[in-house]
């Protein structure tokens, strides 16, 4: 007589188990990323006061590396207040302009449907603050110093998007008729 087994290898349930994986892999991908960039920051901090205590230590008088190093970051201060502007203006003015005007063309020409939660989507992508990715992809290759500028440069884009997030989404969702 025959028998028939329950496997529970079965494609079904292999697939579900690596769904559960990747769904959980992507819960833990935000966490770790701030993680990686709380730690940069700190690094930063930590090098920034070590760097103002040999100061001390040596006295103004000495000069050599340290004070070509400290040079750095004066310049490092003066450039990154331009770069924020510059990064905010394009991050949170003209990426959601060129975006809608993209959308509508698109629209017009029918090459995208007129679904209310895929435009809300790809608006939504346009007016979002940049990833950390680019922090962690210093981190692994081996560029502390580029790590600690995007991060800190990240840090005040985060604090400076939540107006200009919160106005744009406000605007989206009137346009696209999601409120």
């Amino acid at each position: 007589h025959t028998h028939t087994h329950t496997h529970t290898h079965t494609p079904d349930a292999i697939l579900s188990n690596l769904f559960q994986a990747l769904e959980n892999t992507a819960r833990a991908t935000t966490p770790l990323s701030v993680l990686v960039l709380a730690g940069t920051m700190a690094s930063s901090s930590m090098m920034n006061n070590n760097n103002k205590k040999k100061k001390k230590k040596k006295g103004e008088g000495g000069g050599g590396v340290l004070k070509e190093f400290e040079g750095d970051f004066d310049e490092e201060r003066r450039g990154g207040t331009r770069r924020l502007l510059l990064v905010f203006f394009s991050r949170f003015v003209m990426m959601p302009v060129v975006t809608m005007v993209a959308i509508n063309v698109a629209l017009h020409y029918n090459l995208l449907t007129n679904d209310p939660a895929l435009l809300i989507v790809l608006l939504m992508q346009s007016a979002m603050p940049p990833a950390q990715n680019s922090v962690t992809m210093l981190q692994v290759a081996d560029r502390p110093l580029a790590a600690q500028r995007v991060a800190r440069t990240l840090l005040q884009l985060y604090i400076a998007s939540i107006l200009p997030v919160s106005l744009w989404m406000t605007f989206f969702l009137h346009k696209t008729k999601l409120t």
